[in-house]
């Protein structure tokens, strides 16, 4: 007699047919009287059908091969863990059983984001986890990662530069929207001068496809540590600029013999706290901004700094 890991292994001959085509790899089939009825796998790309998923099309063979709609002595058997639309699809159809190979803690709808076969409906199925468990993960482990090997693509290059007074329409777009132009090229020449009450302090254009993307800044504290202060603009991030970014001016700092670098970000602003982590600031403690917003505060030993 046939096990469950033999039915499994249908649906993973399924999840293949899907991965040959570019499409997630999701499989499924309809078993009924020890025997497989329907199969289907994930063709919504193929298609450009947000409801191709393997389970609905398995469902819907099945019902025309029973030539009814009730699935009620029908077991599905799929490689992972359903969404909302498929596991809505399995509880109509009155299947009796259903074998789940891979989990999904991010859509999966019988136990992994939730568990839609608790809820109070009319039917609710056998839900038997981790058949083949491995095998089914192995295949999309495997699609994903050559995915991402494809798509990788090198990051543009980027440079530091000072502020130029062609540079005011970007400032005032970005940051200084009240500003006037006389006003910002004046900002602009203050910032040249690299100093700051008698301290050094210099503002730095992010330069990526002669594109000003953003700014980073330096400026020197009354303890002799250097504060270290970026921004990449709106349509500009998600694109490592700014921890590359950070990472110049922190060896430009390094190399003008400052010792201690510092940072001070909103808490509210996550991106800012993880580009912190990733160059390798140590987080200090808490503290408020003048205006009583709280940041955390961050700490760097820069003669353990390396690019």
């Amino acid at each position: 007699m046939k096990d469950a890991a033999y039915f499994m292994k249908r649906a993973l001959i399924c999840a293949k047919k899907a991965a040959s085509l570019g499409e997630v790899p999701v499989g499924a089939v309809v078993v009924r009287d020890g025997k497989v009825i329907a199969s289907g796998y994930n063709r919504r790309e193929t298609g450009k059908n947000a409801l191709l998923h393997a389970e609905i099309i398995a469902l819907h063979r099945a019902c025309k091969k029973v030539g009814d709609w009730r699935l009620s002595d029908c077991d599905l058997y799929v490689t992972l863990e359903p969404c909302s639309m498929c596991t809505g699809a399995i509880l109509n159809s009155r299947i009796r059983r259903v074998y789940l190979g891979a989990d999904d803690p991010k859509e999966g709808c019988m136990g992994g984001l939730c568990d839609m076969t608790t809820l109070p409906f009319r039917h609710r199925p056998e839900v038997i986890r981790s058949v083949c468990k491995e095998e089914c993960e192995e295949i999309l482990t495997s699609f994903f990662r050559s995915l991402r090997k494809e798509n990788v693509t090198p990051p543009e290059e980027i440079f530091l530069r000072p502020f130029e007074e062609a540079d005011a329409p970007i400032l005032k777009q970005y940051l200084y929207p009240n500003r006037s132009q006389r006003d910002l090229c004046g900002l602009i020449a203050q910032w040249n001068t690299e100093e700051y009450e008698g301290r050094y302090c210099a503002f730095f254009a992010v330069i990526a496809k002669d594109c000003v993307v953003g700014y980073v800044n330096l400026c020197e504290q009354p303890d002799g540590s250097v504060s270290v202060g970026a921004s990449i603009f709106a349509g500009f991030r998600g694109k490592t600029y700014g921890t590359r970014g950070v990472r110049r001016i922190l060896r430009i700092a390094k190399e003008k013999g400052y010792s201690v670098a510092t940072a001070r970000v909103r808490q509210s602003n996550t991106p800012s706290n993880r580009l912190c982590d990733r160059v390798g600031f140590l987080r200090t403690g808490e503290d408020v901004t003048k205006e009583g917003r709280p940041v955390f505060t961050y700490q760097m030993d820069l003669t353990l700094f390396s690019e």
